[in-house]
């Protein structure tokens, strides 16, 4: 609804640059949903081998750590990409068409919940890792990303307010 549409040729070259950012990471995303799967699967092979001597239930511990940290890898990737979607979002909500701001402000309650969401993976790994740097590494990042996420949706909410108050559409919802 911006770009190619009269009235928004200065902004034509950023927002097509937004979408291609935008489409890389959701192309990057359904990729981790496949690799999100083969990780479970290894936690689950990893678990299912013999621990009948202290070779085996060894052998089977040290699978199941870099099973768990690789699963956990991935949703910590999965955070980096949904914070990195609101580059794109917020591009949308300052300069694209106001008649679809109603879209960016979505888009950024997507975004906040997909980061939110993958901290959840993240964390509920953590307490099965005994590497403990790792472990302080992953949590204290989806901290970070997790309040950055909240502050850039409330950015995101407060141009969408200012639009449709512009419009005559006041109120939250």
């Amino acid at each position: 609804l911006t770009h190619g549409k009269k009235g928004y040729e200065g902004v034509w070259e950023e927002v097509e640059e937004a979408a291609v950012r935008a489409q890389a990471l959701k192309d990057a995303l359904l990729r981790a949903l496949d690799e999100d799967t083969e990780a479970f699967n290894r936690v689950m092979a990893a678990m299912r081998l013999p621990k009948k001597t202290d070779e085996q239930k060894a052998a089977r511990e040290a699978a199941m750590q870099e099973a768990t940290r690789a699963a956990t890898r991935i949703p910590y990737g999965i955070c980096e990409s949904a914070l990195a979607s609101f580059d794109a979002i917020e591009t949308m909500a300052a300069v694209g068409n106001e008649n679809s701001i109603s879209d960016a402000g979505v888009a950024a309650h997507c975004a906040r919940t997909a980061v939110h969401g993958a901290a959840l993976n993240v964390r509920i790994n953590l307490p099965g890792i005994e590497d403990e740097a790792f472990v302080r590494e992953m949590r204290e990042g989806v901290e970070r990303m997790t309040a950055e996420a909240d502050r850039r949706l409330e950015g995101v909410l407060k141009r969408v307010e200012e639009v449709l108050a512009k419009q005559g559409v006041s109120g939250t919802g």
